[in-house]
C-alpha cells in the first residue's frame, strides 16, 4: 500500500468573511450552531491535498519534525 502526506489549506476568506446569526437559546447553543454549519461546509473552509510519499523521505522529514517539536 502506498504512502500519502496530507497537507491541509485553510480558505482565509471564508473564515475572515464567516458572518452568520442563529437564533439560540444562548451563546453557547449559537457557537454550536456555528460550529455545526462550518462542520457541514468543511470544504469551503479547508482543502487537504496529498502527495505520494517517498518511504525514505517520510522517515527522514518525520524524524526532523519530532526534534523541532519535542517538548
Amino acid at each position: 500500500m502506498k504512502k500519502y502526506r496530507v497537507s491541509l489549506q485553510v480558505d482565509q476568506d471564508w473564515v475572515d468573511n464567516f458572518d452568520l446569526v442563529f437564533e439560540a437559546e444562548d451563546y453557547s447553543d449559537a457557537e454550536a450552531q456555528a460550529m455545526i454549519e462550518v462542520k457541514q461546509n468543511l470544504s469551503d473552509y479547508i482543502t487537504a491535498f496529498a502527495d505520494e510519499e517517498d518511504e525514505l523521505l517520510s522517515k527522514k522529514i518525520d524524524a526532523q519534525y519530532y526534534q523541532e517539536n519535542k517538548k
